[in-house]
């Protein structure tokens, strides 16, 4: 399990065993949809409002973008489905600094911050999460929620005064799968640091100085992670392209305080 889905847990079990009763009932849906509460508030068995749980700093909001790199400007996907006016707003701003925000890094891909006015930032992430719940909740920490280990509960109109909010466009392949022996003849590295081992094939580069693209062109590239001792897997990208706005939350450290419950409470 994952920590942001133990923290989700976690925080649906400390308000029931806090202020949940008869009346008050917290249910964690347990999802990794975005677009789905993360925990729902009932109120003599209806729903009543949601709430978001956002474990440290967390992403959040993310549109997909469109880019149009021959008549060089930015769309929203069709497939948006609210909040279009803040993203043209986001979009229209992009467009206006379009070499800024098309550039990509040695590996092909994009990751450029949004630098645009805070308040069109603020106002999408607001609008976003204003369609699915009224009250965020944050931690730095898992579980055992106290005034040493601070639970911070704030309305999601009011989010700026207790995060920062960043955003970054970015651009990549997604996805990969491991390469086979069989498909590696045009593979530019030398055949006697190849070694295939239960249908994998791996590199020997213990100090990894094997750039992560070695034929330059995403045929292949090499692991980061280390599956096997001194040795990196050959991996096949993805064709599928996806690119998108998202956004990052972080918790000031002014606001890392214990929120009163009571808050909950009051908007039931």
């Amino acid at each position: 399990m994952k920590k942001w889905e133990q923290f989700e847990i976690n925080v649906a079990d400390h308000l029931n065993d806090n202020i949940g009763n008869k009346v008050i009932r917290f249910e964690r849906l347990g999802s990794s949809n975005s677009n789905e509460p993360d925990i729902q508030v009932y109120y003599n068995n209806k729903i009543n409002f949601n709430i978001e749980c956002k474990l440290s700093t967390a992403q959040s909001s993310q549109f997909v973008v469109l880019i149009d790199l021959k008549n060089k400007k930015f769309e929203c996907s069709p497939i948006i489905k609210s909040n279009s006016l803040f993203a043209k707003d986001l979009i229209s701003h992009m467009n206006n600094n379009f070499e800024y925000y098309a550039k990509t890094n040695d590996s092909g891909n994009r990751n450029n911050k949004l630098f645009c006015e805070q308040s069109l930032i603020d106002n999408y992430v607001i609008k976003n999460l204003e369609d699915k719940s009224t009250l965020v909740i944050s931690s730095d920490y898992i579980d055992n929620f106290s005034s040493k280990r601070p639970l911070t509960i704030t309305h999601v109109n009011l989010l700026p005064s207790n995060y920062k909010i960043t955003g970054t466009y970015r651009s990549k392949y997604s996805g990969s799968r491991n390469a086979r022996i069989n498909e590696i003849s045009d593979l530019k590295i030398e055949k006697n640091k190849i070694k295939s081992e239960n249908g994998f094939v791996y590199i020997y580069d213990p100090k990894k100085e094997y750039p992560d693209y070695p034929n330059n062109d995403r045929s292949f590239f090499l692991s980061k992670k280390e599956y096997l001792k001194d040795h990196r897997r050959v991996k096949i990208p993805s064709n599928v392209f996806n690119s998108n706005v998202i956004f990052t939350l972080k918790l000031k450290e002014s606001a890392k305080t214990h929120t009163n419950l009571d808050i909950i409470k009051k908007n039931c």
